[in-house]
């Protein structure tokens, strides 16, 4: 009998946020078709017509190159921010007199935001694949090499105190307990680098044009088709929660053996 209400308050726990989700969508459809002023249904179409432009949208081949086009900038921007960010991260935390001769550089960089960066690209690339490219790593780069080098410069002392005292040589103290320590670390910023990404492609698919959800969003917009425009603001919401929910999961089973992943599994 515990066991059936303990199943019962995990299911309700579990069923939150879907209801409160499916709440606010109830409340939103009984607003717009009332069309009042504050929510006239021109601007503000009701949920059913959006997933219902949505439908058909995905019946067509532009929207699904549209999405591979985002997707593309995305994937591979998140990529090379990877290849850069993480190595340096961890090269600037393990060496202290580095990470603080760079670190009023970082401090002046950081709040740069990567679009301003766009008419200096815009000249020195043109409006191709490449200035997406670009600025898509330039936005994932800063929570991925933060996190990298915060992670390395959190581990344990006495691990590598003990290390030492069992004379563990440098390069195996480095995976052994560097890399398990930083890990976590590491993961979180990959999470967080990986939904920026997405945002940035979009933003700048929205601001330069191209090939993308974001050209589309702004075509939709300027054509006056409020509910198509609507269907790609909620595509490329659901890309960002699979993105999300995947690298969530994935950082779930790679890390399953460390202990701030047991503690998320028991909330």
């Amino acid at each position: 009998m515990g066991v059936l209400r303990a199943d019962r308050r995990q299911f309700l726990w579990n069923a939150i946020p879907w209801l409160t989700a499916l709440g606010v969508l109830l409340l939103w459809q009984a607003l717009a078709e009332l069309d009042t002023q504050y929510l006239p249904e021109r601007d503000v179409p009701p949920p059913t017509r959006i997933v219902h432009a949505l439908a058909s949208q995905a019946r067509t081949d532009r929207f699904w190159s549209a999405v591979e086009q985002t997707l593309k900038g995305w994937s591979v921007g998140l990529a090379l921010a990877f290849a850069v960010a993480m190595p340096l991260g961890i090269a600037l935390g393990l060496s202290r007199p580095a990470f603080r001769g760079v670190r009023s550089l970082v401090e002046l960089l950081r709040p740069i935001p990567g679009v301003t960066l766009l008419p200096l690209l815009v000249l020195l690339v043109g409006l191709g694949f490449e200035l997406k490219l670009i600025l898509v790593a330039v936005g994932a780069f800063w929570p991925l090499f933060l996190q990298s080098v915060y992670g390395v410069r959190n581990v344990e002392p006495v691990a590598l105190e003990m290390a030492r005292a069992y004379r563990v040589g440098p390069l195996s103290r480095f995976w052994r307990v560097v890399v398990p320590s930083a890990a976590p670390y590491v993961a979180t910023g990959l999470r967080i680098s990986a939904t920026v990404a997405l945002e940035v492609a979009i933003a700048v698919e929205l601001l330069v044009g191209g090939k993308g959800i974001g050209t589309e969003l702004g075509a939709t917009s300027s054509s006056d088709r409020i509910p198509t425009m609507y269907a790609y603001v909620l595509t490329a919401s659901l890309l960002g929660m699979v993105i999300n929910v995947g690298a969530r999961r994935l950082e779930r089973r790679l890390l399953h053996w460390h202990a701030s992943q047991r503690i998320v599994a028991a909330v």
